[in-house]
């Protein structure tokens, strides 16, 4: 039997995506010759490639290219981001403005075409807010990203990623690679997150389901529901009687909404994780099963992550 491993993505090329103002040093294209490309020569079936754009056109093309190259079985690619950001987008070499929103249907289609496999490490000022376009109830737009949630110096980033891709195209060991993040320049390490869809999905939900768990709430929902339903079709009878049927339409809706609750998270679940597309996809993540699982666990770190180094 074949051992699925869990929470791991797979890729077979490393792509730069560099736009960076003329007069400025160009990490992107310093990173990728001196590290990537040449990583890269050691491994018959992991590619390259270095994209330089200037304008908002020319970059929505390149991520377009890129996803009709994966939609097409060509490429399983790494993401890496050189150009200036802020907490709303990144600023392009031609000083227009990309929203992270803007670019969510490309790297959504990028994602659903790798299966799910899809990570991105950013060179970007406040690059991880990438994580603003993530909807627990769409698909997932990466499996997970490297980015920072502050402004970051040539310094803070130039040395850390060259040692993030000289051992991830070494061995392909991850967890090595972001130690080496890491230990490159250890203060400036807690500017970063490695950030997993996964995770934000399921601690996400737990908060959710906390939230729906509040019997105060679900008080009000409760009586709310039940006048609702009393307007529409009057309950005739004593006192007594109607008191009895209220309480059982408490308990009919209470019911149907751990029910409907379910459904919804399974819905949620198969559509993020791509399960209804990748069956596999199942076996990757390490997901609580149903809704209700989620009272007895609600966070779950599936993977080692910067702040755990």
């Amino acid at each position: 039997m074949k051992t699925v491993k869990k929470n791991l993505f797979k890729f077979n090329k490393v792509i730069v995506i560099e736009s960076l103002p003329n007069g400025e040093p160009k990490t992107g294209e310093d990173l990728y010759n001196d590290i990537i490309k040449r990583m890269c020569y050691k491994h018959n079936h992991i590619s390259n490639e270095l994209i330089q754009v200037t304008y908002k056109e020319e970059f929505f093309n390149a991520l377009e290219r890129v996803s009709k190259d994966v939609e097409n079985k060509y490429s399983i690619p790494i993401l890496h981001f050189e150009v200036h950001g802020s907490v709303n987008g990144i600023t392009l070499s031609s000083g227009e403005m990309v929203e992270w929103e803007e670019m969510k249907n490309y790297l959504t289609k990028i994602n659903v075409a790798t299966g799910n496999n899809l990570y991105i490490t950013s060179a970007v000022c406040f690059g991880g807010y990438l994580i603003s376009i993530l909807n627990l109830m769409e698909r997932s737009p990466f499996f997970g990203m490297l980015g920072a949630f502050k402004e970051i110096s040539y310094e803070e980033h130039f040395e850390p990623f060259h040692q993030f891709y000289t051992e991830l195209l070494s061995l392909g060991d991850f967890t090595n690679a972001l130690k080496n993040f890491k230990n490159a320049i250890p203060e400036t390490y807690v500017k970063y997150q490695s950030i997993f869809a996964d995770e934000i999905f399921i601690k996400s939900y737990a908060k959710h389901v906390l939230d729906n768990q509040n019997k105060i709430f679900l008080e009000k929902r409760a009586k709310d529901a039940i006048k609702d339903f009393i307007k529409e079709s009057p309950i005739v009878g004593n006192r007594a009687f109607r008191r009895k049927r209220e309480k059982e339409l408490k308990k009919e809706f209470l019911h149907a909404r751990v029910i409907k609750s379910q459904e919804f998270y399974i819905m949620n679940v198969n559509k993020f994780f791509m399960i209804d597309l990748y069956p596999e996809n199942k076996d990757r993540f390490e997901i609580p099963k149903s809704y209700n699982d989620f009272k007895n666990k609600t966070t779950m770190d599936t993977k080692l992550g910067l702040n755990e180094l």
